[in-house]
């Protein structure tokens, strides 16, 4: 397990998952069309667990539809809001 997270901190250290969802068009794209889907098939009075929340970018909006969200993460590090 120790060895995954090492792996995960690599990968996540190298990258800006923020700025990957909104400069670029492929990240852009990806954010819309999930957040249709997500859209589509939550209602305001759900309740959802976010597994892998990381940076919050989705955490945000999904907060905004629903009555409770609980997000979880690997690390502190990565939980910003």
């Amino acid at each position: 397990m120790a060895e995954r997270i090492e792996m995960l901190k690599t990968i996540y250290g190298k990258f800006d998952e923020d700025k990957r969802l909104t400069s670029s068009r492929q990240g852009q794209l990806e954010y819309f069309i999930t957040m249709n889907y997500v859209d589509k098939y939550i209602k305001s009075g759900d309740k959802i667990l976010e597994i892998g929340a990381g940076t919050g970018k989705y955490s945000i909006e999904l907060a905004k539809m629903v009555m409770m969200l609980l997000r979880l993460s690997l690390w502190k590090v990565i939980l910003k809001s």
